[in-house]
This record gives structure tokens, sequence and C-alpha cells, in this order.
């Protein structure tokens, strides 16, 4: 008996939940409500998690360590008041 085949759309999003998935400035400002000057501000920050630059004009941010991040700046009251 043939093993079981897959759509090779599930195959692809299993194979993209594997690999990191980066976010580039203007679509992680958007993700998390920010202005320009706020989310640049908040890079310079030393435990803001560091980009990764994929050439020279193109540097995207690592969307686990970003959400991470955020959730280390989370208060333990503002947890409180989601629940």
């Amino acid at each position: 008996m043939a093993a079981p085949t897959f759509p090779r759309h599930v195959a692809a999003r299993e194979a993209d939940q594997a690999l990191p998935q980066y976010v580039s400035d203007r679509e992680a400002m958007r993700m998390f409500r920010l202005s320009s000057p706020t989310w640049f501000s908040l890079q310079k920050s030393p435990d803001f998690p560091r980009p990764v630059w994929f050439g020279p004009r193109s540097k995207r941010h690592d969307l686990d360590r970003l959400l991470a991040y955020a959730e280390s700046l989370r208060t333990p009251d503002a947890a409180v008041e989601t629940a």
C-alpha cells in the first residue's frame, strides 16, 4: 500500500511553519501599531532584537524574536486586564 500523499499547499504550509518568518520595519510598525519615531527609538534599546540583513538595503526582523520582546515589555497589570 502506498503512503498517503498530501496536497502541495499542505506540505508547503508545514514547511513554512518550520522556517523563521521575517518582517520589514513597515510590517512590524503596522503589526504593533507604532509610529515611525517610536519604532526607530525602540530599535536603539540594547535589548531590542537585532535585525537580519539580507543585503545592503534589505533589513528584516525575526518575527518570533519581536513577539518575545514585545511580551517581555508587558507589565503584569496589562496581562491581568486582557485575561
